[in-house]
């Protein structure tokens, strides 16, 4: 047994370790550096081999450590444990790493994928600024020129529409040469004229636009009933195309080029507004079986229903409602400009033998009510004819205020002709009531909160004119105001009464206050409905 023992003892210590570990402190040989082992890719081991791998290399981990004990020992060192060896390999597997990424051309190298964060308050503005800058693109700005033909105003923004107006157009009434821009060149209305509409637009839309451009026909309900008149003509001449329905042809861009042009010739009534929403809605409901004359008779039904509703049921129930309740013997009845409505109401209340007397005051640059002065003055009715500027002294004598009006806004105030508002006032202050007739196929949904936005705005020139005529215009003391660099004209069509200064307004429900305009709106489910 001994004998046995000594041979294993002297086996041991002459034993060489085929891989020994050099101590971590030794410097390396110097004949030739280390070099990194290459690394091989390897798929992922299943559980069986994995345990199989560690049971089979544990007893080659102790044998492997007792020739790096006896090496340790030979050089007079402390052993590695397993623990100190696990984390040498680790440092030296993350310095081989770090020397190949060094290796590597920076270009070469992946981006890493880092997670989209969310953009902040800063970000979010600057956005927000560069998203107005590419809109603002389109607004058409203005640059003012002097009579030496430099330039007051600079534009420096790129993609902008630019227009030049003389410096005398500066401040307010460059504000009302915005306005009117914007509601030309932004909005791209079409110029008016027959050579300029388009070729699905039916002759009697295109005489209707001359009429109502050349002011022929004026007020705002005859330019409803024209417009719908021509509608029920265009409908009985319409041809639905092979590949389309008429529900879906006719209300689209076909009846658009009709609108654009009544347009073009003059911004659209309120009236008309409703009439053509009314339309649209009552096409929608074409049954897609019908055939074309089955549906362009219940069309042409429809908009005759529609006028004898709203607009000549409608005037004869407020003149009923008028002469029976509001007009009475002996009243000296003031009115401005022409309504044809209350022009009616006043030949009615003649006729049924009421003895009143009306004046009528009137304004430039239109003298409209010099039609409603001639109508009353051949049915035998006392008038007298005034301008607005003796409106103070003539409120001495009147008794009551009979108004027209182009449009009743919701919060009950009137959008009519230019003067409407100085008349209310003149009459509020008198104390005397303000009556107004109107229908409802006139009510807006929309307020009016002043009377420059949304205005219509006419020829300057019609204010020059001083004549009686308007086919021998005398510019007076205006002549020339074109090359006066301090004067300037503007013509709004239409002002803003507040709803403070109107008494009564008659419809055809009958007779509401101001404030009850919109409770007629919402009850009837919109004028446009």
């Amino acid at each position: 047994m001994s004998s046995l023992a000594e041979v294993s003892e002297v086996t041991t210590s002459s034993a060489v370790p085929l891989n020994p570990t050099p101590p971590v402190n030794s410097p390396p040989p110097a004949t030739t550096p280390a070099q990194p082992a290459p690394q091989e890719q390897s798929l992922p081991a299943s559980k069986d081999e994995t345990k199989s791998a560690a049971s089979s290399s544990k007893p080659e981990g102790k044998a492997a450590a007792k020739p790096s004990d006896s090496a340790a020992e030979a050089t007079g060192e402390k052993p590695l444990t397993a623990k100190e060896l696990k984390e040498k390999k680790k440092a030296e597997k993350a310095a081989r790493r770090v020397q190949n990424k060094a290796e590597v051309p920076q270009a070469q190298q992946k981006p890493q994928n880092k997670p989209q964060q969310k953009p902040t308050k800063a970000e979010k503005q600057q956005q927000q600024k560069t998203h107005k800058k590419n809109a603002s693109r389109s607004i058409v700005e203005t640059v003012y020129v002097d009579q030496s033909g430099k330039q007051v105003k600079e534009v420096t923004k790129e993609g902008v529409e630019v227009v030049t107006l003389p410096a005398k157009d500066m401040g307010l009434v460059g504000l009302l040469h915005e306005l009117e821009l914007e509601q030309n060149e932004k909005k791209k209305k079409p110029i008016f004229g027959i050579d300029n509409a388009h070729v699905d637009v039916h002759p009697a839309i295109l005489t209707l636009g001359m009429q109502i451009n050349q002011r022929t026909i004026s007020g705002s309900s005859a330019r409803c009933m024209g417009f719908l008149l021509a509608i029920k003509r265009l409908i009985e001449d319409y041809t639905t195309p092979h590949d389309s329905s008429l529900n879906r042809h006719l209300p689209g861009q076909y009846l658009s080029h009709q609108i654009n042009y009544i347009t073009s010739a003059r911004p659209m009534a309120v009236a008309m507004g409703n009439a053509i929403r009314w339309l649209k809605t009552e096409i929608s409901k074409v049954s897609p079986d019908s055939t074309d004359e089955e549906a362009k008779n219940y069309l042409c039904d429809k908009i005759d229903s529609y006028i004898h509703e709203k607009l000549t049921a409608a005037d004869e129930m407020i003149i009923n409602t008028a002469c029976s309740r509001y007009i009475s013997d002996g009243d000296v009845i003031l009115t401005f400009s022409k309504s044809q409505v209350v022009e009616k109401t006043l030949l009615e209340a003649h006729r049924i033998g009421k003895q009143f007397r009306v004046i009528i005051a009137d304004n430039r640059p239109l003298f409209e009510g010099r039609n409603i002065l001639s109508s009353l003055c051949q049915a035998g009715i006392d008038c007298t004819y005034i301008h607005l500027y003796t409106l103070d002294h003539a409120m001495s004598e009147v008794t009551k205020v009979f108004l027209g009006t182009h449009a009743v806004m919701a919060d009950g105030a009137l959008y009519s002709r230019s003067g409407t508002a100085e008349t209310a006032r003149a009459a509020q202050g008198a104390g005397i009531p303000v009556i107004v007739c109107c229908e409802t196929i006139k009510f807006s949904e929309k307020i009016n909160i002043d009377g420059v936005v949304n205005n219509e705005l006419g020829h300057p020139d019609a204010l020059v004119n001083t004549a009686i005529s308007q086919a021998f215009p005398e510019p007076g003391y205006l002549h020339g105001w074109k090359d006066n660099k301090n004067s300037t004209a503007s013509d709004f069509v239409y002002d803003v009464t507040p709803s403070d200064c109107v008494s009564m307004v008659i419809c055809e429900h009958g007779c509401v206050t101001p404030e009850g305009v919109s409770g007629v709106l919402r009850v009837s489910g919109g004028v446009d409905r």
